[in-house]
């Protein structure tokens, strides 16, 4: 019967894993605590397979127990109680659960908890307690422990009185307490964290081997001399001071920003104890500021001043490093850029004005652009010393200025002022047919037509600045940036040095790097015998 199931075919997120007559199938070799996806699908006899099942997804078991949780203490709260508590175990897969509590070696508890108090006990008496935790799977860990806590008796003595705690350094505390003030006592027991340190007949003790920076808290009990244990003391808690300071602070920068600031900067110290709490900056040998950033603006300060600065850092227990090495920076002195000199003014043709002047210099921040003035009205910031002013009405005088700004925006004054008249003569029109070709990253190929009538010269442009006379009808520009767009445009010149009107731009892109691979060799080398 072509209707009847054969078999069954088993996939796992999508590839085939087993095949099965039965109802059933257990996949093996899997990882621990991984998600699988499964479907089915049927074979008829002839092989036949029917479309899949719907998905069903199942989780591996964790292949590893929690760890054992820490810090198992036990305190006896009175004659049949006694209070116990544990730091967290650790379970990266599934997580914990629950935890188990042993008194004893039974069970006799488990809670989500990380403490539990067990009652019902008898007075004056020794218990033996373990804690194990338990993962999401099931798993149970190691257990902690044993910690043996004694109930308080019938009779137990009152608890010592005054205690105090107080770090002599880093790895040392000292203690002290009141006399017990019964005779009948046998000494006291010192107790760190809730764990057993010493027994002692003195209201004194010195406590050593600690780690730095550490906080630790201290109760005592006195003992009777029938053995009998107080509940402990009030709580005494100290900390251990840090070991080292931090590192010191490197990278130290400083860079001056305008007449009056100098910015700081530096790389960030570390200290594995405390950590870095704040830094203390210095000016000159003295300190101007405590900052808890690795950055600092340092203000209000005299322009054209040097200043030297340091850094030292400070950790969370007051202990600082050494200085760093020094930076320096001078103010800015707030004087602008010298006077442009030497600007020209010379008509190239009825409309236009080609200008040209020597460039400015300023030591500290350097040119940025210049303004350049027509008749008392800025009409430019170009970048450079050269500008063509276009527009003009013919056979008109102008007069120019140009002023310098530096990186600071400073202006220097006006330069002397230089006039031209624009020519009444056209001057031959304009060539025809620009073009303008790319060769590599660094040059670009001009070609035009002469104009109807002719001309003595041309004038060549680049972007509206002047860059040369040409006699024939092609020029070569050099000395190009790679990837940069240049627009070009180029007048006729007369016989008498009158250029005529622009022809139109046009715009060209370098190459994006200069051409360095050789040619392909040659093929198809063959002889011919004669």
């Amino acid at each position: 019967d072509e209707s009847k199931v054969a078999s069954y075919r088993v996939y796992r997120s999508g590839s085939v894993v087993g095949t099965t007559e039965g109802t059933s199938y257990r996949d093996s070799g899997l990882q621990s605590y991984e998600s699988y996806e499964y479907r089915i699908t049927a074979l008829g006899a002839g092989g036949e397979e029917s479309g899949p099942s719907n998905a069903a997804s199942a989780r591996t078991l964790d292949g590893t127990p929690p760890t054992e949780p820490g810090s198992l203490v036990g305190t006896g709260l009175s004659q049949t109680q006694v209070s116990l508590s544990w730091s967290a175990a650790n379970d990266p897969q599934s997580g914990i659960s629950q935890y188990v509590v042993y008194r004893d070696g039974g069970e006799i508890a488990r809670t989500a908890a990380l403490s539990y108090d067990d009652g019902g006990l008898e007075a004056d008496q020794v218990y033996a307690y373990e804690v194990s935790a338990v993962n999401g799977q099931g798993d149970q860990g190691n257990r902690a422990g044993p910690v043996e806590v004694r109930t308080l008796s019938d009779v137990a003595p009152e608890p010592p009185t005054g205690l105090a705690a107080q770090a002599v350094d880093e790895s040392t505390v000292d203690l002290a307490w009141d006399p017990h003030p019964d005779d009948d006592i046998d000494g006291y027991r010192v107790y760190r964290d809730g764990l057993f340190v010493t027994g002692t007949e003195a209201t004194t003790y010195r406590d050593a081997g600690l780690d730095p920076f550490t906080t630790y808290v201290y109760t005592v009990t006195v003992v009777a001399e029938d053995g009998d244990e107080s509940a402990p003391s009030a709580s005494a808690t100290v900390t251990t001071p840090d070991a080292t300071g931090p590192t010191v602070p490197e990278g130290l920068s400083a860079t001056a920003v305008g007449t009056q600031r100098v910015d700081l900067a530096w790389s960030p110290s570390s200290d594995s104890e405390s950590g870095v709490l704040s830094y203390r900056v210095f000016r000159d040998g003295g300190e101007i500021a405590v900052t808890e950033s690795t950055v600092f603006q340092d203000s209000e300060l005299a322009p054209g001043t040097t200043y030297e600065y340091r850094v030292s850092a400070i950790n969370g227990a007051g202990l600082e490093s050494g200085l760093s090495d020094p930076a320096s920076a001078t103010t800015l002195d707030g004087s602008g850029p010298s006077v442009p000199t030497g600007l020209g003014a010379t008509p190239v043709s009825t409309e236009s004005i080609a200008l040209a002047w020597s460039p400015s210099t300023d030591s500290e921040s350097g040119i940025a652009y210049y303004r350049l003035f027509r008749d008392g009205s800025e009409i430019a910031t170009p970048a450079g010393t050269e500008f063509l002013d276009t527009g003009l009405s013919s056979g008109t005088a102008y007069e120019y200025r140009v002023s310098a700004v530096n990186g600071e925006g400073l202006e220097s004054d006006l330069s002397s002022a230089a006039s031209a008249t624009t020519l009444t003569d056209e001057g031959p029109p304009a060539p025809t047919g620009l073009t303008a070709t790319p060769l590599d990253a660094s040059q670009i190929r001009l070609a035009w037509a002469a104009p109807e009538g002719g001309a003595a010269g041309y004038n060549v442009f680049r972007d509206q600045v002047f860059i040369g006379p040409v006699m024939a009808t092609a020029f070569v520009d050099t000395d190009l940036q790679p990837s940069t767009t240049y627009l070009y445009s180029v007048a006729s010149v007369d016989s008498d040095g009158i250029q005529g009107p622009l022809s139109g731009q046009i715009s060209a892109t370098t190459a994006p790097t200069a051409d360095v691979i050789p040619p392909a060799a040659p093929t198809g080398l063959r002889l011919i015998t004669p």
